[in-house]
């Protein structure tokens, strides 16, 4: 009876997930860059969010582009959105060191105050949650078609 090599099949199948991934955590960066549902005084909060693929620990990451000119300041301390993001995303290889993850963050240290009240409640954990596994769906779908 031949016996059958399947580490091309699995080459595929991971070559597969991360292609998916990696093209939702794009989308979803686009969707976050080109929206106004963030709200933007500094552009800070908008910085400090972003996507990590994390595949075993590895990380491939996503950056909103720098579009504060000025920190946003706690306290008297300087505070920029994209250092935050940094810093959580390479912190976020020890959380993610098995399997395969897809994390949506935002680091500045008053969106949790943001999303829970006022005007903009809920624009994390609702909105963006919601476009997120919208996109994600969408993306599948595209990989899922046949030529």
């Amino acid at each position: 009876m031949a016996q059958i090599d399947f580490r091309e099949f699995h080459r595929d199948i991971d070559m597969l997930t991360e292609n998916i991934l990696v093209d939702t955590a794009e989308a979803m960066i686009r969707y976050i860059e080109s929206s106004d549902v963030i709200p933007v005084d500094t552009h800070n909060l908008k910085d400090s969010a972003g996507v990590g693929v994390y595949r075993s620990g590895t990380l491939k990451k996503f950056v909103m582009p720098r579009k504060a000119e000025e920190p946003r300041i706690i306290n008297w301390v300087a505070i920029w959105g994209e250092d935050m993001i940094d810093h959580v995303l390479n912190t976020g290889m020890s959380n993610y060191g098995n399997g395969d993850h897809i994390v949506l963050f935002t680091a500045m240290p008053y969106a949790e105050e943001v999303d829970s009240s006022g005007r903009n409640s809920g624009f994390f954990t609702d909105m963006l949650s919601t476009e997120f596994e919208l996109i994600l769906d969408e993306i599948v779908k595209l990989y899922g078609r046949k030529s």
